[in-house]
């Protein structure tokens, strides 16, 4: 179907439909919520480093002790 000069056809470009727009929103949502919780790891990492280092978990060993 031809429309009007200027405009696009929704059903010529594919990823229109609402299903597509909330999996877009949806994959939004989950990077943003994932750099979230990064950024929230690296500041609690960074506050125990400061409060204590000798006891931060970046200073203990992986494994037992023995």
């Amino acid at each position: 179907m031809i429309r009007a000069q200027g405009t696009v056809n929704p059903d010529a470009v594919g990823w229109s439909s609402a299903g597509d727009t909330a999996m877009v929103y949806l994959g939004m949502i989950t990077l943003v919520s994932g750099l979230f919780i990064v950024g929230g790891i690296q500041v609690a990492r960074l506050v125990e480093n400061r409060i204590d280092p000798e006891m931060s978990a970046l200073n203990r060993s992986a494994g037992l002790d023995i």
